[in-house]
């Protein structure tokens, strides 16, 4: 969560986030997890372009990075959120909340799914409980494999749709590793706007069903108003 605690509401833009990233990736000698002017993505909610901008992260905001490295010859691919909280918040507005626990009972369901043999499309069905819960279903997959390459080859847990073809048909094995990313969007009256949330995990098959590969995203990260010159978070 390092670079979320360099945001100050109302001066830090994406391009500052993503500048920060990439120093502390090269300082590491970490290679860049893809394309070099997209990683990490930085999006201040809602927006569309990968590309980092001059957008602000202002109070009331959502951030969400997106970040990947190549070590010793394999990809990560994880992504993480925080919330810019208006002055008297506590917490993000009510939809946000639900949003992001429909998230994370969407990445448990598709992690206990995720067992030797099981079927990718039938692990995607049961990751997709964001409609259960009220949310138009997302297009993109539940999860990709990771590797060697950031999109790696093998099972796609995806819907039934001619851009995956015969992945989704393929059985998840041991070992296999795949990044676990249902995203929803919903209104937020707060904002006055619709608002996106991603939730993106790396997990690994085991014989017990899917296994964090490291320790997943509990509660949105949240970003206090500056008041002392020093933004605090939690």
């Amino acid at each position: 969560m390092g670079a979320f605690e360099q945001i100050v509401p109302g001066r830090t833009t994406e391009r500052d986030i993503f500048n920060l990233i990439r120093q502390r990736m090269l300082a590491n000698g970490w290679p860049v997890g893809w394309a070099q002017d997209i990683c990490p993505i930085v999006r201040i909610h809602p927006k569309a372009d990968a590309r980092p901008t001059d957008a602000v992260a202002d109070l009331g905001d959502l951030v969400g990075i997106n970040a990947g490295v190549t070590t010793k010859g394999y990809s990560d691919d994880l992504d993480r959120t925080a919330y810019v909280l208006r002055s008297g918040e506590t917490a993000p507005p009510p939809e946000i909340q639900k949003m992001w626990r429909t998230l994370r009972r969407s990445v448990e369901a598709a992690r206990v799914a995720m067992k030797p043999g099981a079927i990718a499309s039938e692990v995607d069905r049961i990751g997709k409980v964001v409609t259960d819960a009220g949310y138009e279903e997302y297009w993109y997959q539940t999860g990709h494999p990771v590797g060697v390459w950031v999109h790696d080859l093998g099972p796609y847990i995806a819907p039934q749709h001619p851009h995956y073809g015969k992945k989704i048909y393929m059985t998840l094995q041991p070992g296999d590793v795949f990044a676990v990313e249902p995203g929803v969007s919903a209104p937020v009256a707060a904002s006055g706007a619709k608002q996106r949330v991603h939730l993106q995990e790396m997990i690994v098959v085991s014989e017990s069903g899917g296994e964090y590969l490291i320790p997943p995203q509990e509660e949105i990260v949240l970003i206090h108003e500056v008041k002392t010159g020093v933004a605090r978070h939690r």
